[in-house]
């Protein structure tokens, strides 16, 4: 049995982007059981200079779309933080519309362009941020997309539970999807 690039690459983000959904809605029941404002986790960051729960929502998302390796790819930088991705419905959305998104995405598409360079800047604008320059796209989504993915989501979860929300290991590897064979 041979693995794929879709099956490293969009197999994994849209598991991962559920059960990053399941965790939010826990997140949101613990404010709600303990009378907590949603600033409480929505402005909530890990260190001073890191970016909060929203940020970590985008780059999450962006980064999965950046994995995807569809023909008319290009890079989709996370950005500065925006006003209308800053609420928990804001949030859902994003994640619901990225999984949808990568739903749709062609597994003969990701196989054809797996092995086509990727160069880009990290802002999205030529000559602004770091120049990224990869032999091919499996080189880009092994060396930098999903570790980049992977501490976004991991952030985030980090976030929810240093606000005391009441979350497990198995919430974030099986929160909203079931393990193994079903």
């Amino acid at each position: 049995m041979s693995v794929s690039p879709y099956d490293i690459t969009i197999a994994v983000f849209i598991r991962q982007l559920q059960n990053l959904s399941a965790y939010l809605q826990k997140a949101e029941a613990h404010l709600a059981a303990h009378s907590l404002p949603a600033s409480h986790l929505l402005g909530a960051r890990l260190a001073p200079d890191m970016h909060p729960l929203p940020f970590q929502i985008r780059s999450a998302t962006n980064s999965s779309r950046n994995g995807s390796l569809v023909k008319n790819w290009a890079y989709l930088p996370a950005g500065d933080r925006k006003d209308d991705d800053a609420t928990f419905a804001a949030m859902y959305a994003r994640i619901a519309d990225t999984v949808d998104w990568l739903k749709r995405v062609d597994r003969g598409e990701v196989e054809e362009t797996v092995g086509l360079p990727k160069v880009f800047w990290t802002s999205g604008v030529e000559g602004k941020g770091f120049k990224l320059d990869f032999e091919s796209g499996l080189q880009m989504v092994s060396e930098f997309l999903l570790p980049n993915f992977w501490f976004h989501v991991t952030t985030a979860y980090d976030i929810c539970r240093m606000q005391g929300v009441p979350l497990s290991k198995l919430d974030f590897v099986a929160g909203a999807v079931p393990l193994g064979r079903q």
